[in-house]
C-alpha cells in the first residue's frame, strides 16, 4: 500500500520521486562507468603504442635521422659490464684513441705507452703495468657471475642485434659478406658500420698496445713499417693510412647516406 504525501498543486508520491531520483543516479553511475573504460583504452592504446615505438624498435626516425633506442639498457658508468650502449661508446673511444696514438707516433715517434709515460713523466714498465692491470681488472669485472653482464635485461637487449656467422652458419664471407661483417653497406655513416669500425678499432687499439711491447717500443705505423725495411717505412706507412683514411671518408660521404635510417631494427 503506498501512502500519498503530495501536497496540493503537487505531482507523484514518495516512491515515485525516490524512483525517479534512483534511475537518475544509476543514469550517472552507468554514465561515469563509460567515460572511465573510454579513458583506460586511452591510456591502454598511448602505453601500447610508446611501448611498440621505444622496444619493438630499436631505431626510429626523426626527420629522416637516425635517433637511438632510449629503452637501450645501460647501468652505472663505474661499473664494468658488456651492453649494446657501452659497445658503441668504446668504440668510439677506440677510434679516437687509434687516430691519436698514430698522430702522437707522427710527432714524438713513440707507440701508446711511450706517449703516455712522456706525459706524466712515468717509466715504461710503470705504464705497461697500470695499463694491463686496469684491463684485467674490467674485463674480470664484466665477466664475472654477479655483474650487470649476465641480467635478464642486458641479455634480452643484446639479442636485439642481428645474430652473426657463430650463430648463423649460412652468413659467410663469400655469399653474404654484409651479414658475414655485420655491416649495411660498403661505405656510409650508419649504425651498423659505426659498431663495425668501433669493433676494428678496438682489436687495433688492443694490437698497438701488444706490438709496442713486442717490438720494443714501436707504435702502429712503426709497426705497419716493419715489412717495408726501409729508412722511411714509418712515413710510407703514415702516408698509405692516411690515403686510405681518405678515400674512406671521400666513399662514405660520396656513396653513404649521411646518417639516413637505413631501416634496421636490430641496431643501437
Amino acid at each position: 500500500m503506498t501512502v500519498s504525501l503530495a501536497q496540493p498543486g503537487c505531482r507523484g508520491t514518495t516512491t515515485g520521486v525516490v524512483f525517479r531520483r534512483a534511475h537518475s543516479l544509476r543514469g550517472a553511475a552507468v554514465q561515469h562507468q563509460c567515460t572511465r573504460r573510454q579513458s583506460m583504452r586511452r591510456v591502454l592504446q598511448a602505453q601500447k603504442t610508446e611501448t611498440s615505438n621505444t622496444e619493438s624498435k630499436d631505431i626510429t626516425e626523426t626527420g629522416g635521422k637516425v635517433k637511438y633506442d632510449s629503452k637501450a639498457t645501460e647501468v652505472d658508468l663505474l661499473q664494468p659490464a658488456f651492453t649494446r650502449r657501452r659497445e658503441v661508446f668504446v668504440g668510439r673511444l677506440a677510434m679516437v684513441g687509434f687516430v691519436s696514438a698514430v698522430f702522437g707516433e707522427l710527432l714524438t715517434g713513440q707507440g701508446v705507452l711511450g706517449q703516455v709515460g712522456l706525459y706524466t713523466g712515468l717509466s715504461r714498465p710503470v705504464v705497461q703495468a697500470l695499463v694491463f692491470g686496469i684491463v684485467t681488472f674490467n674485463y674480470i669485472a664484466a665477466v664475472n657471475p654477479r655483474s650487470p653482464t649476465w641480467s635478464f635485461e642486458n641479455q634480452k637487449d643484446v639479442r636485439k642485434r642481428p645474430p652473426g656467422p657463430v650463430q648463423d652458419p649460412r652468413k659467410d664471407a663469400v655469399s653474404d659478406p654484409q651479414g658475414f661483417l655485420g655491416i649495411s653497406k660498403a661505405f656510409g655513416f650508419t649504425k651498423r658500420n659505426e659498431v663495425f669500425v668501433g669493433r676494428i678499432a678496438m682489436i687495433g687499439f688492443a694490437a698497438a698496445i701488444v706490438g709496442e711491447v713486442q717490438t720494443g717500443g714501436k707504435g702502429p705505423l712503426g709497426q705497419l713499417a716493419l715489412p717495408i725495411h726501409t729508412p722511411i717505412g714509418s712515413q710510407l706507412a703514415g702516408f698509405g693510412l692516411a690515403i686510405w683514411i681518405g678515400f674512406s671518408l671521400f666513399a662514405a660521404i660520396g656513396l653513404g647516406n649521411l646518417g639516413q635510417a637505413e631501416g634496421g631494427e636490430d641496431m643501437f
